[in-house]
């Protein structure tokens, strides 16, 4: 693609179909795949209601809806300076390894990252390195993600610290790590209510927050539209946006 940033090494080429969940090929060690619960419809049902805009109002840092990206606050309030993200273009790219300080100015140019800092440029993230667990759903509205994510900020133990649009149809939930003895159990009651099971995986990759997708899509448009959120129908000039928004954001829950 042309005017693609490069990783370190070979250029980067987008993936035909990138609306499809995401998983990076670059090698992540990884824990046993535990064997989550299905989906339950009790469980969902039992939930409060809760929509988008109302996610949206509950953020502690006031969300405004501005025309240039600013990827580098978020992940600025996320993570320290020194700490070695891994980002790319698509999951199936050369990556780019760098500190946050270094890629503070592009950030918004690679929209998809590992969600856990690496301990150096040759290893990988460990398990108990986790920083952040993503959750994110597939079936059903923006809103119906919006209703999930209040659910587990509400009732389970991690802050909840951003929510991202995919600038697709999916919004992804990062909550801060704590206790780590009892992730699997708190991943697991995600999981009941309709999470997918991939962003589990150290090696998944997740959105980077407010940075651009490679391309427009028809389903951002619409699942924008039936959510309410007309403020960014007109964003950079595209009629389908392309933007991964930040709907809520905790700086003071993050590090």
């Amino acid at each position: 693609m042309s005017g693609a940033p490069k990783g370190n090494g070979a250029p980067c080429e987008e993936r035909a179909d990138e609306s499809k969940p995401n998983q990076t090929k670059h090698t992540t060690r990884t824990e046993s795949r535990p064997d989550w619960p299905k989906p339950s419809a009790e469980a969902v049902a039992a939930m409060q209601n809760f929509s988008l805009r109302d996610l949206i109002d509950a953020s502690p840092d006031p969300i405004t809806f501005e025309r240039t990206p600013r990827s580098e606050y978020f992940i600025g309030g996320l993570f320290n300076a020194s700490d070695l993200l891994r980002v790319c273009t698509t999951s199936q790219t050369v990556p780019r390894t760098d500190a946050v300080r270094d890629l503070w100015r592009v950030l918004k140019q690679y929209p998809q990252m590992l969600l856990s800092p690496l301990p150096s440029r040759q290893k990988d993230a460990l398990p108990e390195q986790r920083k952040y667990l993503v959750v994110r759903f597939h079936q059903g509205s923006l809103d119906d993600h919006a209703r999930r994510i209040w659910h587990l900020a509400k009732t389970q133990a991690l802050p909840l610290v951003m929510v991202t649009f995919d600038a697709a149809r999916s919004l992804e939930a990062w909550f801060r790590a704590e206790s780590k003895d009892k992730l699997r159990e708190w991943f697991a009651a995600a999981c009941l209510i309709g999470a997918e099971h991939q962003t589990w995986n150290m090696n998944a990759v997740v959105r980077t927050p407010d940075a651009l997708r490679l391309s427009n899509t028809r389903e951002a448009y619409l699942a924008l539209r039936r959510a309410g959120i007309r403020e960014l129908l007109g964003l950079d000039g595209l009629l389908y946006p392309r933007r991964q928004h930040v709907f809520y954001f905790d700086g003071k829950a993050g590090q």
